[in-house]
């Protein structure tokens, strides 16, 4: 009986330092909004270049659209990205690209380089969201562009990742 309350009270002590090192350590979850905007079809945003494609079109064809917000803390040295994107095609993988340099549209010179963040998959009515936090940041003013792509697989081999859809560009300053 003895050895018993010996062991719970040794729990309690434990959990009681532990439960204060994991809150001190634990990034602080984004608070406030501090950048929105959409997420265009690739086509839309450089017309008449690689852009505009028979995957591009597909997208613009069947209405793909969505829209993106920046979360960020007070005084985090991270974002995190939410993003809501509809109209794709229905339960298939995209991958997910972000161009650190941001886009100015109708000029294809400022698109990339990317690099690849993640992927999601759409529902069965072609909708997705997707949210993403940052590792931390250097102190800085950011323009990054979020890049939707399509991806086909042939058996093993990725045979197509084609961009369909490209974001406004995110804006955000960590101090």
């Amino acid at each position: 009986m003895m050895r018993s309350y010996r062991t719970l009270i040794l729990a309690v002590l434990l959990v009681a330092l532990i439960v204060p090192v994991c809150t001190t350590f634990a990034k602080p979850k984004p608070r406030a909004v501090v950048d929105a905007g959409v997420i265009a079809p690739a086509v839309s945003v450089f017309p008449g270049t690689k852009y505009d494609n028979i995957y591009t079109q597909e997208a613009y064809d069947d209405g793909a659209t969505g829209s993106f917000e920046v979360l960020q803390a007070e005084s985090a040295k991270f974002v995190a990205v939410q993003l809501w994107a509809d109209g794709l095609l229905p339960n298939t993988t995209y991958r997910v690209y972000v161009d650190q340099n941001g886009v100015t549209p109708g000029d294809v010179s400022t698109a990339g380089p990317c690099t690849l963040i993640s992927t999601f998959t759409t529902d069965a009515t072609g909708y997705a969201e997707w949210y993403y936090e940052t590792p931390s940041l250097a102190a800085g003013t950011y323009v990054w562009s979020v890049y939707i792509n399509r991806i086909i697989y042939t058996g093993p081999k990725l045979t197509t990742n084609n961009t369909v859809l490209i974001s406004d560009n995110l804006n955000f300053t960590i101090n």
